[in-house]
């Protein structure tokens, strides 16, 4: 491979940063959960017991707690999380300045050039997984590609520190035959339209008309056609990189209903000024 691009993805990520935090955790079915009172009552991440007892991620902390009695819930704790994360991807910026962050759970990182200070790109990135979990005791599973779009399909092939390698040999082997919908970029609207082109892997996608493509859905068509042949040679960003802000908006979840129009007009007002 002429890149090496990696993802890596922090398996159930603030389930993960508890345990690591209270290792007790690690020993009971445990979610992390939003306010029912404040209404974010949704289950966000689960630890390994809470999944087996059938806690699913976005179903209601109702729903988790009927399934799983002893479930032990836990409000999250954005700014624990952010630092944590920001320490693990530290690790990273160790062997390359090229790090660009995807959330809090997940970023990737180019590794190409690397081999003259630290031998091979794939082993070293093998030892950083490593090395995430002995400094911290987190798994994170990694995919590695010549391009960020299969390197990310990479990290969801294989949870609970997978390790998968796509390359231009083998891609079409372990990516074509995956639905359409597992392509970054692909929501449900673009999926339904791509599945009425009868669509419906990423082979599929990869083996039609691009231009076919491009005159259903613009623009996107083909920037998704061409991603799904491997056709991405977008960079990895470096540490720190800001993009210039497009919109400004704010927004917020109200604890009790709006009846009034007085009411929203308040809403509204504080939101405005928040905005400008």
């Amino acid at each position: 491979m002429n890149r090496v691009i990696v993802h890596s993805d922090i398996n159930h990520c603030y389930a993960q940063l508890e345990e690591m935090r209270n290792p007790a955790l690690r020993h009971v079915p445990m979610a992390v959960g939003g306010s029912a009172e404040k209404r974010h009552g949704i289950i966000l991440a689960k630890n390994d017991l809470a999944k087996a007892a059938g806690v699913l991620t976005a179903e209601s902390l109702r729903e988790a707690r009927r399934k799983c009695p002893d479930l032990v819930i836990l409000h999250p704790d954005y700014e624990a999380y952010m630092y944590c994360t920001e320490q693990i991807k530290d690790i990273y910026r160790q062997y390359t300045d090229r790090v660009e962050s995807f959330g809090l759970d997940e970023a990737w990182f180019d590794l190409t050039g690397t081999k003259r200070l630290y031998g091979d790109p794939l082993e070293l990135a093998r030892r950083i997984q490593q090395e995430v979990y002995q400094c911290f005791g987190i798994r994170v599973s990694m995919g590695v590609s010549w391009n960020r779009v299969f390197a990310k399909l990479g990290s969801d092939l294989d949870k609970q520190m997978g390790f998968t390698v796509i390359t231009p040999e083998n891609y079409r082997e372990l990516v074509w035959p995956l639905p359409v919908e597992e392509l970054i970029m692909i929501g449900r609207r673009t999926q339904l339209k791509l599945n009425a082109m009868g669509l419906f892997t990423i082979g599929d996608l990869a083996q039609t008309d691009g231009m076919a493509v491009t005159r259903r859905l613009g623009k996107i068509g083909g920037l998704l056609w061409r991603c799904a042949r491997g056709f991405d040679m977008s960079p990895v960003l470096c540490s720190g990189h800001q993009e210039q802000a497009k919109s400004v908006g704010s927004s917020k979840t109200l604890v009790h209903d709006v009846t009034t129009l007085r009411q929203l007009r308040q809403v509204c007002r504080v939101l405005c000024e928040s905005a400008a």
